[in-house]
């Protein structure tokens, strides 16, 4: 088993900053702040710098500052400006992203992730336990409602608890999933995020409409129980990242970083 994270994992991001609900200019700029900060992609990249960074920023605002920050971060970056109007499809246009992964996982990372307590050599023994259990899908979000010990508050009331047979992980089966969904922000095996894809891209052909937002994925539940009920999940024992909707946690910011 290689030792180096780039070998393991691709960074993937399909996101819009910097505008506002009624698709004007946000002139508090209070994401893209937080990507120039120590929380944002410095720390980021002191993790993940060296694995290859595929990224669509979807938007005409901002194109060159977003694309300056992720050039400093990443060494091997990939960056498009995939925008499509209104009726942008986030799966489909994810998905042609995904054909330039070579890793067999791949990180969909939005873009309000923090990794200013996670050194890479953590995260690289995460995933040497992700690759060694052939693991499906990994959330890396809610651990304090999801993680911490043997049986979390959320998962004691079903008696479903975590295997425990692992230094940085506790695994499961999607059967017995304590999420609800599938969430978007989680560690991939390349094929278990290639399946969800298409099958977003078949749920709106058949629905007739189409989703242009990542949630979309999560709209769809658990379904991946559906199909694969023995396939190894997992759930990070720390928190390896976090967010600002974390309990103790706050965006990065020009004036206090």
């Amino acid at each position: 088993m290689s030792s180096r994270l780039k070998d393991k994992i691709t960074i993937l991001q399909n996101f819009i900053l910097g505008i506002s609900a009624k698709g004007e200019p946000d002139t508090n700029n209070v994401k893209i702040n937080h990507l120039k900060s120590d929380r944002g992609l410095i720390c980021t990249s002191k993790v993940f710098g060296d694995c290859r960074a595929i990224v669509n920023f979807k938007s005409t605002h901002n194109v060159a500052t977003i694309r300056s920050l992720y050039s400093n971060a990443y060494k091997d970056l990939i960056f498009y400006n995939i925008v499509d109007g209104p009726d942008f499809h986030w799966a489909k246009v994810t998905l042609d992203l995904l054909k330039h992964v070579e890793t067999p996982y791949v990180f969909f990372l939005t873009e309000d992730r923090m990794f200013h307590q996670t050194t890479r050599d953590e995260f690289n023994e995460v995933m040497e336990e992700v690759v060694k259990n052939d693991i499906g899908f990994m959330s890396i979000t809610k651990l304090w409602k999801y993680s911490g010990s043997a049986n979390p508050p959320a998962i004691s009331s079903s008696r479903l608890p975590y295997l425990d047979n692992d230094n940085h992980i506790y695994t499961y089966h999607v059967k017995n999933s304590p999420y609800p969904c599938v969430s978007v922000d989680s560690i991939f095996r390349k094929d278990i995020l290639e399946k969800c894809l298409q099958y977003v891209i078949d749920s709106d052909l058949k629905a007739g409409y189409t989703w242009n937002i990542p949630h979309t994925l999560e709209m769809h539940g658990n379904w991946l129980s559906k199909i694969d009920p023995e396939l190894l999940c997992a759930v990070p024992k720390r928190e390896i990242t976090v967010s600002d909707d974390d309990p103790g946690h706050s965006l990065g910011t020009i004036d206090n970083d």
